[in-house]
């Protein structure tokens, strides 16, 4: 059976437009699939960017607390070497005298004693 040029014309146009159909469906399909993963994508980035704004911010904290603790430990060292200085001092007029009882005589010498001990003992 013979087919009229016509006929096939109009065939050859309707299977492509079919196939051109189908291929635009695909097409859509494609950036829709990609239209999600960008969307994925954008969500993942903007969840790293929290997670690293947190830690910036936890990292910034351990920063003040350093800088808090390093200044706390030197006014204690200044604390520390002023009494040391006064326990120095104390020290160095607490040394038995003739009008001293022999209690409050042994007494002095055991502080001192007890003093020396204390400076050596410390880290």
């Amino acid at each position: 059976m013979s087919t009229s040029p016509r006929s096939d014309v109009i065939q050859w146009h309707d299977r492509s437009k079919i196939q051109l159909l189908e291929h635009i469906a695909s097409l859509e399909k494609e950036v829709s699939i990609e239209s999600q993963r960008a969307t994925h994508y954008r969500e993942q980035w903007q969840i790293s960017i929290l997670a690293f704004k947190e830690q910036e911010n936890s990292i910034r904290s351990l920063c003040e607390n350093s800088r808090r603790y390093e200044s706390d430990a030197e006014a204690s060292k200044q604390r520390i070497k002023r009494l040391e200085e006064a326990g120095d001092a104390l020290f160095e007029n607490s040394n038995p005298s003739r009008w001293d009882s022999p209690a409050d005589a042994a007494r002095k010498i055991i502080d001192q004693s007890n003093w020396n001990k204390a400076k050596e003992a410390k880290p």
